[in-house]
Parts: structure tokens; sequence; C-alpha cells
């Protein structure tokens, strides 16, 4: 399995604008080697002692966590993507309370389920997701919600749909987008798990990391 901890890391405030720090990423995977020159290290994001090494050694002023099990893979190992996706994220949270760092952890439209509005889905509606990765982010999302109000953790989030990106399908329900075309190239075939009718929002991954920046960027949201 992978593990995914992404941090930025910004000089002191006093130094630098948020708006141009922002661009400083530092990512660490547990798997994959980068291939350009950054400071890297391997991390298992369940062993809170070495992610509470690393908080100390780097001092960021904001986590980005990524780990989680996606929507079909977490379908497969239930009990496996509660602990990954809900220790990890608790990990991850009580560290930026002891660095006073900003954290952010993406949320999805996994989030709403069968029973929430369909047309305009508002933001604060029905939460009753029909899949672990679902329930886990609004677990994620309401106890980030709750450790701002409680410490004061600078805590954001984005609930995102779909992305199309070239990089691999990483077992999400809307991977089909993505794994249709390496499918096509490495076999000359698909089986698509979806209904001919089903309807999915996406966007493309370059719109989603500027957004996401710009937002991580904001004094105040």
């Amino acid at each position: 399995s992978l593990f995914f901890f992404l941090m930025i890391r910004r000089p002191p405030r006093s130094t630098q604008s948020r708006s141009s720090a922002a661009s400083d990423v530092y990512k660490r995977q547990d798997i994959i080697e980068p291939k350009f020159d950054v400071q890297f290290e391997k991390l298992n994001v369940l062993d809170r002692n070495h992610f509470r090494q690393i908080g100390i050694n780097f001092k960021p002023t904001c986590i980005i966590h990524l780990a989680a099990i996606l929507s079909a893979k977490g379908e497969q190992d239930i009990d496996f993507a509660i602990k990954l996706n809900n220790e990890s994220f608790k990990i991850a949270l009580d560290l930026s309370v002891e660095l006073n760092s900003q954290i952010f952890v993406p949320s999805t439209i996994g989030v709403f389920g069968p029973t929430s509005p369909k047309v305009m889905t508002p933001n604060e509606t029905v939460l009753i997701p029909h899949t672990i990765y679902g329930v886990t982010k609004v677990y994620m999302e309401l106890l980030g919600n709750y450790y701002n109000n409680k410490f004061g953790v600078d805590f954001r989030s984005i609930r995102y749909p779909g992305t199309i990106s070239p990089g691999l399908p990483g077992g999400g329900t809307t991977d089909y987008a993505v794994d249709i075309f390496h499918s096509a190239i490495k076999t000359k075939f698909y089986s698509c798990f979806l209904r001919s009718d089903t309807r999915m929002p996406m966007m493309y991954i370059d719109d989603l990391i500027e957004g996401t920046v710009q937002f991580l960027s904001l004094i105040h949201i």
C-alpha cells in the first residue's frame, strides 16, 4: 500500500508572503523515489513517533496530508481503510496542534450519499455516504472542524470531484476516466463497472493544484 505525506515548508511569514511561498512543495512517499531534487524522507503515516519527528525536524507551517485508501479499494479492505484514513489523519492533526501549523486534507464528493440532494448539491446537507471512504472523509471533516473550534487549528479541506491526470489510477470510483486509457494501451480492452448512463463531475489535475495552492495562500477563509 502507498502512504502519502506531502508537506509545504515556508520561510517565516516575516520574510516571505504566503502567496509566493505556497509553491515551495516537498513530497514524501514511502515507495516511489522522487525524480527531481527535493528534500525527501520515507514515512509510514501510521508511525506516530516518526511522523512527529519529521515535523519537529522540518517545522512546517503547513501540513498537506494525502494518505487515504480511496473508494473502490476501500470496499475491498474496510478495516484497513478505516485504520489508515482515520488514524493517520488524527496523527497529522495532533502534530499541527503541537507545531501550530496549518493543515490541509483533501475531502471528496464521496461524502454525499443517495439521500443527499442531487441537483445543485449544497455544502451543508445530509451526509450519509455508502462507501467507507466517504464515511472516513465525513469523520475527517468533522474532526478537523472540532480541532479548529477547540484548539484554533487552521484546518482546511476541499471536496474534490474526480480528477483527470496522466497518473495511474489509484482505486477511486472516478478513476475509470483515467484507467480506460491505460487499459486501452495495455490490453486493448476496458470494462467499466459503472452504468452507461452514469454522470460524474470531473476536473483537470492542473486546475486542481492551482486552485488548491490559491486556497492555501488565503490568510482568512
